[in-house]
């Protein structure tokens, strides 16, 4: 091959070529930011794809357990059992325990009992149960939906229950019995009903169980409670129905009647009269009582220079009498809903000292 000379090139008019522009250069940088982006951008959507296939994966292995549960029990496990620890739910459901923790997620184990919407940020694997207080809080839910948020398209992807469990129907009614009253309560016991997980008993005024507030309900899981919250001196009646665990309701029980104790008189369990700074006295609450009246006299009897202090919500009573005397105090409890009160209880002596 012939070499070409250097005038050859120059006699041809050829000149070296420079270097690239600072114009080029930018738009070159500019080229592979864009690139960079997309690419970057592209496997961010693969990574989030394949978390999303994780999470559809997990949620196919747990619904399996559920339905294994199921045919073994005849029922779903309650939300409180989902949401123990992941040893322990991964052996109720038979399955691995990593199947319960969410790829982006901390915790061993995800479950949760409450529902999700497309604003959850967390990465959760929701159980919604039957929406009852036995599914929620007891031993078992009648259906569910597992639910995830598909991470690529911010979707909530749901699953149900392939079954609706069938509870067993209560029966019989429970029998009521009053055990004891006092001023501002009244326990009660029943005998169980068969099936029932839960009792509801009414309390009214007026043995029609009229609907509206003199009817209130409060609810138990055992076969014994206190109806708190009573007036004083005050006739009520009582009946109660048991509950199943799909929501169902047994029949009434038998109506009993109890009318609450009178308010025991207050006892001034202390007192104290530092100098210069009148008399401070504590009285012993009573139950039924939401206030307190206090006397002061100079004698036992309490004749001489009685005075009636203004009635106090408060079981401290501060008062202010002449320095240098013995006083005796007095105090009783009253109910100011129904206007019931006790007697006095017992005098306390308290002797203010001179500045």
């Amino acid at each position: 091959m012939v070499k070409l000379s250097i005038d050859y090139y120059e006699a041809m008019g050829i000149q070296n070529q420079k270097g690239f522009t600072l114009v080029e250069i930018v738009i070159v940088i500019a080229v592979i930011g864009i690139l960079a982006t997309v690419s970057m951008f592209g496997f961010s959507r693969v990574q989030a794809d394949s978390r999303d296939s994780e999470r559809a994966s997990s949620t196919a292995v747990i619904v399996e357990g559920l339905e294994r549960y199921y045919e073994k029990n005849g029922e779903y496990p309650s939300c409180s059992k989902m949401t123990a620890s992941a040893s322990v739910v991964g052996q109720t459901l038979g399955i691995d325990p990593k199947n319960l923790q969410a790829p982006s997620s901390s915790n061993a184990n995800s479950m949760i009992c409450t529902d999700i919407t497309t604003s959850t940020t967390q990465d959760v694997y929701a159980y919604v149960g039957d929406g009852t207080a036995v599914c929620s809080t007891g031993a078992v839910c009648t259906l569910y939906t597992v639910k995830y948020k598909e991470e690529s398209t911010g979707q909530i992807k749901s699953v149900p229950s392939r079954r609706v469990a069938v509870t067993a129907i209560i029966t019989g009614t429970s029998t009521l019995s009053n055990v004891s009253t006092a001023a501002s309560s009244v326990n009660l016991s029943w005998t169980a009903a068969a099936n029932a997980v839960s009792y509801v008993v009414e309390t009214s005024k007026s043995n029609t169980f009229p609907e509206g507030s003199s009817t209130t309900q409060t609810s138990f899981t055992s076969t014994t409670g206190s109806v708190t919250g009573l007036l004083p001196v005050t006739p009520y009646y009582f009946r109660i129905q048991a509950t199943g665990a799909n929501g169902t309701k047994g029949g009434w029980s038998n109506i009993v009647s109890a009318t609450t104790a009178s308010i025991a008189a207050p006892a001034i369990s202390n007192s104290s009269s530092p100098i210069g700074a009148g008399a401070t006295l504590y009285i012993t609450p009573s139950d039924g009582a939401n206030a307190y009246i206090v006397q002061r006299a100079r004698d036992a009897a309490f004749t001489n220079s009685l005075v009636t202090l203004p009635t106090s919500t408060s079981t401290t009573v501060v008062d202010d009498p002449t320095w240098g005397f013995n006083y005796y105090y007095r105090a009783k409890a009253i109910n100011t809903i129904n206007g019931q009160e006790s007697g006095y209880g017992p005098s306390r002596i308290v002797t203010v000292p001179r500045p």
